[in-house]
Protein backbone atom coordinates (compact mmCIF):
# COMPACT_ATOMS: atom_id res chain seq x y z
CA UNK A 1 0.00 0.00 0.00
CA UNK A 2 1.09 3.45 -1.41
CA UNK A 3 0.12 4.54 2.35
CA UNK A 4 2.76 2.26 4.15
CA UNK A 5 5.45 4.29 2.31
CA UNK A 6 4.67 7.92 3.33
CA UNK A 7 6.06 9.82 4.83
CA UNK A 8 9.71 8.41 4.01
CA UNK A 9 9.55 7.27 0.30
CA UNK A 10 8.10 8.01 -2.64
CA UNK A 11 7.92 5.73 -5.71
CA UNK A 12 7.32 7.50 -9.43
CA UNK A 13 6.59 6.38 -12.45
CA UNK A 14 7.65 9.02 -15.37
CA UNK A 15 6.68 8.37 -19.11
CA UNK A 16 9.29 9.25 -21.21
CA UNK A 17 7.28 8.78 -24.41
CA UNK A 18 5.19 11.81 -23.21
CA UNK A 19 7.28 13.04 -20.82
CA UNK A 20 4.52 12.94 -17.44
CA UNK A 21 3.93 11.60 -14.72
CA UNK A 22 1.82 8.62 -15.11
CA UNK A 23 1.63 7.22 -11.70
CA UNK A 24 2.85 8.36 -7.81
CA UNK A 25 3.22 6.50 -4.76
CA UNK A 26 3.64 7.59 -1.21
CA UNK A 27 3.80 11.09 -2.53
CA UNK A 28 5.87 13.69 -0.67
CA UNK A 29 7.35 16.12 -3.24
CA UNK A 30 3.34 17.36 -4.18
CA UNK A 31 3.82 16.64 -7.78
CA UNK A 32 0.49 15.63 -9.58
CA UNK A 33 0.06 12.98 -12.11
CA UNK A 34 0.01 14.10 -15.55
CA UNK A 35 2.79 16.68 -14.49
CA UNK A 36 5.74 17.33 -16.31
CA UNK A 37 8.37 14.88 -15.74
CA UNK A 38 11.64 16.55 -14.65
CA UNK A 39 13.73 13.71 -16.78
CA UNK A 40 15.18 16.80 -18.19
CA UNK A 41 16.97 17.22 -15.08
CA UNK A 42 19.05 14.19 -15.32
CA UNK A 43 20.83 15.76 -17.81
CA UNK A 44 21.51 12.22 -19.68
CA UNK A 45 19.91 12.27 -23.68
CA UNK A 46 16.91 9.05 -23.32
CA UNK A 47 18.76 6.65 -26.28
CA UNK A 48 21.86 6.97 -22.89
CA UNK A 49 19.72 6.14 -20.06
CA UNK A 50 21.55 3.45 -17.76
CA UNK A 51 19.59 1.04 -16.68
CA UNK A 52 20.22 2.40 -12.69
CA UNK A 53 21.35 6.02 -12.46
CA UNK A 54 23.57 6.88 -9.56
CA UNK A 55 21.83 8.74 -6.36
CA UNK A 56 21.53 12.06 -6.54
CA UNK A 57 19.57 14.67 -4.37
CA UNK A 58 17.06 17.19 -4.93
CA UNK A 59 15.24 19.64 -3.06
CA UNK A 60 11.69 19.22 -2.26
CA UNK A 61 9.20 21.62 -2.64
CA UNK A 62 9.70 22.39 1.14
CA UNK A 63 13.69 23.24 0.97
CA UNK A 64 14.58 19.93 2.31
CA UNK A 65 17.03 17.83 0.68
CA UNK A 66 15.44 14.15 -0.82
CA UNK A 67 17.55 11.14 -1.57
CA UNK A 68 17.02 9.88 -5.42
CA UNK A 69 17.57 6.66 -7.57
CA UNK A 70 15.76 6.27 -10.68
CA UNK A 71 15.64 2.84 -12.83
CA UNK A 72 15.27 2.46 -16.48
CA UNK A 73 12.03 0.65 -17.68
CA UNK A 74 13.21 -0.71 -21.29
CA UNK A 75 10.58 -2.25 -24.25
CA UNK A 76 11.77 -5.28 -26.41
CA UNK A 77 14.11 -3.34 -28.13
CA UNK A 78 15.65 -2.06 -25.38
CA UNK A 79 14.32 1.58 -25.91
CA UNK A 80 14.01 3.47 -22.41
CA UNK A 81 10.06 3.68 -22.13
CA UNK A 82 9.33 4.73 -18.45
CA UNK A 83 11.68 5.48 -15.32
CA UNK A 84 11.01 4.35 -11.71
CA UNK A 85 12.56 7.24 -9.41
CA UNK A 86 12.38 6.09 -5.23
CA UNK A 87 13.09 9.44 -3.92
CA UNK A 88 13.89 9.25 0.36
CA UNK A 89 12.98 11.85 2.90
Amino acid sequence: RSSDLVPFVEVTIHDVTTGKISAIYGNITNRKVGDLSPVTELQVPVNKFPDVFDPYYETNWDGRKIKCTTVTVRDESKKPVALICFNFD
